[in-house]
């Protein structure tokens, strides 16, 4: 079923021309938080079992991505998730402590974001259709190709971790102005995305948009 909602997109960005009949529902936004560690010396399946053991005693969700680098370094980027379904949002001083916690397991260097100076969003867009594992996944390039030359794009892999279990999924990392933040909407849209996360880096602020492939929608 069609979800109706209000569309309140970037500053400056208007509803008209979405598309046909695109419905997006947008959630209560929350207060952002974003940070990363920078890992060497370690492989991804030894740090995601170091995120899985500390998720358990810390009963913390980890809700981020992974983004290789050179070298067999990587960097694990998490924010401060603000869908519900998995519990109450920690505050914003735990996931402070927590990246301090994470740098020293892993025996990495953390960095926590300050919000941007100009009207910046970010998405990590997940490139699966729909979640399942036999579904169509799409590419970077496809992404590229759709966005045109007025975003950025970083190749990413999602890594969820939290003691319920754990999510991973290639996706890329979309940065840009918010006044053209309408044509991610679409793409996520074309792609069958049932949901994504707005990170409103200008405003300090981050919400979750439910597609019209949203079966599950969540309660706010």
């Amino acid at each position: 079923m069609v979800i109706e909602v209000r569309l309140t997109l970037g500053k400056g960005v208007t509803p008209g021309n979405l598309g046909e009949k695109p419905a997006f529902r947008e959630l209560k936004p929350e207060a952002w938080w974003s940070g990363s560690v920078s890992v060497k010396n370690l492989s991804k399946d030894d740090f995601i079992k170091k995120l899985e053991a500390l998720s358990n005693e810390l009963k913390f969700n980890f809700s981020g991505w992974i983004v290789t680098k050179e070298y067999d370094s990587f960097d694990y980027f998490f924010t401060r998730y603000p869908r519900k379904k998995y519990g109450p949002i920690a505050d914003v001083r735990e996931f402070s402590n927590v990246i301090e916690r994470l740098a020293k397991e892993a025996n990495g260097d953390f960095d926590i974001e300050d919000n941007s100076d100009s009207p910046r969003f970010r998405i990590v867009l997940g490139l699966r259709e729909l979640y399942e594992e036999s579904n169509k996944l799409h590419t970077i390039e496809e992404v590229r190709h759709e966005l045109g030359d007025d975003f950025n794009l970083t190749k990413a892999e999602i890594c969820a971790i939290r003691p319920q279990g754990k999510y991973t999924e290639p996706a890329v990392v979309i940065t840009g102005d918010l006044s053209k933040i309408k044509k991610v909407y679409l793409l996520a849209e074309k792609f069958k995305q049932a949901r994504f996360t707005v990170e409103d880096l200008y405003h300090d602020a981050a919400y979750t948009v439910e597609t019209i492939h949203c079966k599950d929608p969540d309660k706010e």
